[in-house]
């Protein structure tokens, strides 16, 4: 039996993989009409992997993933993806449980963009709100395009006993 195991971690080892227990605490997505959940890393948690969600309209696709940090401070990872240039994000709110507005339209900061070899424009948006006194169980994220689209996207605030995985293929 000790030789099962010995092998199956060389295994491991040799193939690069990193595997463990752990809590996720995040916000879980709730998906409503016209939205699916999206993942926002390739390699991670198995069970909690669908921490973000996408929306689709007028040829354009929008994803959102929040996280929060120790200190509770909030932060809103938006992407837009689209085959024109001139589309983008200009402004990303959050409403929380308690009903409280975040809204810092002049922090919301394109950090980066590129066109892929299909045409399509990839932009990554982020805003960072200040630490919050008490962890919000449910938040609302609205992001608006530059036409005025407002979009909303919901989350809810999870504890999920999961496997988290690495590779270096990641």
């Amino acid at each position: 039996m000790k030789r099962i195991w010995l092998v199956a971690l060389v295994s491991i080892v040799l193939s690069g993989c990193v595997l463990y227990p752990t809590t996720r605490d995040y916000y879980k997505p709730v998906v409503k009409q016209g939205q699916s959940p999206a993942i926002s890393a390739s390699c991670g948690y198995h069970k909690a992997k669908y921490d973000g969600l996408e929306q689709q309209y007028a040829g354009r696709t929008v994803r959102v993933y929040p996280t929060r940090d120790d200190e509770n401070a909030i932060t809103v990872i938006a992407v837009m993806e689209s085959t024109l240039e001139e589309s983008h994000l200009v402004q990303t709110q959050v409403v929380t449980d308690s009903g409280a507005l975040m809204t810092l339209a002049s922090q919301t900061k394109l950090t980066s963009k590129y066109l892929d070899s299909e045409g399509v424009y990839r932009s990554w948006y982020e805003t960072k709100y200040p630490p919050l006194k008490v962890t919000p169980e449910q938040m609302t994220i609205m992001v608006t395009d530059e036409g005025g689209k407002r979009i909303e996207f919901s989350f809810e605030h999870a504890l999920q006993n999961d496997i988290y995985y690495s590779s270096i293929n990641c």
